[in-house]
């Protein structure tokens, strides 16, 4: 549909008023703060907002040259003019949800410039801000089509993790025994953890290898304690289970984390086949699965899905098994309500797709610890807009924050596509073992280390992982 776009005033006059509404949004606010790059966070944290005499986070006086900006350049005169001077007093305080009333009008005209002012009002009468502008007006008739401007979202990325962070400060920190740590990312993250004060790492492998890693991209390694091991990957890894297992035995609360040895040799240092008791799954049974939280900026709420890298082809009991565990997760990090979805590739039950008819009884497995609904396919748990369009009413409210996969490589594909393509972030560990155990994919950078470690920490520290053995 052609717009129409919104005409100019070439030939203004004395008195000639125009008055809009303006909304004052937070996603407004926050993609002004972006661009502008103003970190000042008076503007965002009712904190430090108090503390500047804020009753808590005000816009700054600059955000209302747009505000005036968005009135001259589109009504008054509009379309082709040109702001010569401007003189703002801001004398009031605007905040996210506030309605304003922007009034501009003419008090002067001289030849092809008109001298206009603009008041800003608060829904309560209040003064925000008066500009006295000299404008030069358009030079023919036009129209502004702000209607065309590009759709701009703002993504507030890694901000529900942040969040996370700080329930772990409060919680005790645990000994992060981190094994075959070869490459910096590992490093780095272990040692923000230990900045936050949830962790103490000991990094297990190459004293030398560690160090000139750490050295090479300015990571400082003090507060942390190194293992030097001479052999290969597999050989770190038994060592640092040995680790973990003498803290536990000691009642320290310790976590392994899987640095950059293969995924293989890991698991099966933490299985150990040839004698269990020297490895960390001595009282699961060896049944291990993986749990992913992810931090999805276009998505309301942290999300907790699984399996995404252990289990390929789970059966009725993992699925179950990964739902508990999953739901013990999001309890951990301070979920209240779980609403699970047990996805299939249609909503219905049939006996070509075998998925489904596992989702269906998992709804009555897992009763007793979520709200779950299946089978669902993936709009019909997230998205409450297409399940209207499609007429589904949904149990969960197509609100889904616990996603059980039918598959690994369906869930692989699903987190790594939102991480590439969703600047999506993601955490994950692995349940089953005597203690949390973190593992997180090859290509995940330090800050996806940081939060899984804080994962682990916040399962101890909430007893949540206690109650699943």
């Amino acid at each position: 549909m052609k717009a129409k776009g919104i005409p100019n005033v070439v030939k203004p006059t004395v008195g000639m008023e125009k008055v809009i509404t303006y909304k004052v949004t937070e996603e407004a606010l926050l993609a002004y703060l972006s661009v502008f790059g103003n970190g000042n966070i008076a503007h965002r944290s009712l904190g430090h907002a108090s503390m500047v005499g804020k009753r808590r986070p005000a816009v700054p006086s600059s955000f209302f040259e747009g505000v005036v900006s968005f009135m001259v350049g589109n009504y008054l005169p509009g379309a082709g003019c040109r702001v010569l001077r401007e003189a703002r007093t801001v004398p009031g305080l605007a905040f996210p949800g506030d309605v304003l009333t922007v009034s501009a009008k003419v008090t002067a005209v001289d030849n092809d410039v008109a001298k206009i002012m603009v008041t800003i009002v608060d829904q309560h009468d209040e003064l925000i801000c008066s500009s006295d502008l000299d404008v030069r007006l358009p030079p023919v008739s036009m129209r502004s089509f702000p209607e065309s401007l590009p759709k701009v979202r703002v993504r507030q990325i890694g901000a529900k993790f942040e969040a996370l962070l700080g329930r772990a400060t409060t919680l005790p920190s645990v000994v992060a025994v981190v094994a075959y740590p070869k490459d910096i990312e590992p490093i780095r993250g272990a040692m923000l953890a230990h900045d936050e004060g949830i962790a103490t790492p000991i990094f297990v492998g190459d004293e030398e290898k560690i160090r000139t890693v750490a050295s090479e991209h300015d990571v400082s390694l003090e507060g942390s304690r190194i293992v030097s091991v001479d052999g290969d990957e597999r050989v770190a890894c038994d060592i640092a289970v040995k680790l973990v297992r003498d803290y536990c035995d000691q009642g320290i609360p310790a976590i392994l984390v899987k640095g950059s040895p293969k995924t293989a040799t890991f698991v099966k240092a933490i299985i150990h086949k040839e004698d269990r008791a020297k490895g960390l799954a001595t009282k699961a049974g060896g049944m291990l699965t993986h749990g992913l939280v992810m931090d999805i900026p276009s998505y309301p709420e942290l999300i907790a899905m699984g399996d995404v890298a252990i289990v390929p082809h789970p059966d009725i009991k993992q699925k179950e098994a990964i739902a508990r565990r999953l739901t013990a997760l999001l309890r951990a990090v301070g979920v209240r309500e779980v609403r699970a979805a047990f996805l299939a590739g249609s909503e219905g039950v049939s006996t070509a797709m075998p998925e489904t008819s596992d989702a269906k009884m998992l709804e009555e497995l897992t009763a007793e610890y979520c709200l779950g609904e299946g089978p669902l396919s993936l709009d019909l748990a997230t998205s409450s807009v297409r399940a209207e369009r499609k007429g589904f009413s949904s149990k969960i409210k197509s609100a889904a924050n616990l996603l059980v996969f039918p598959t690994l490589a369906g869930g692989n594909f699903l987190y790594k596509g939102l991480e590439i393509f969703g600047d999506a972030m993601s955490a994950g560990v692995v349940f089953g073992a005597d203690v949390p155990v973190v593992l997180v994919s090859r290509g995940d950078d330090a800050e996806a280390f940081l939060y899984s470690i804080a994962l682990a920490q916040m399962l101890l520290g909430s007893g949540e992982y206690a109650k699943l053995a």
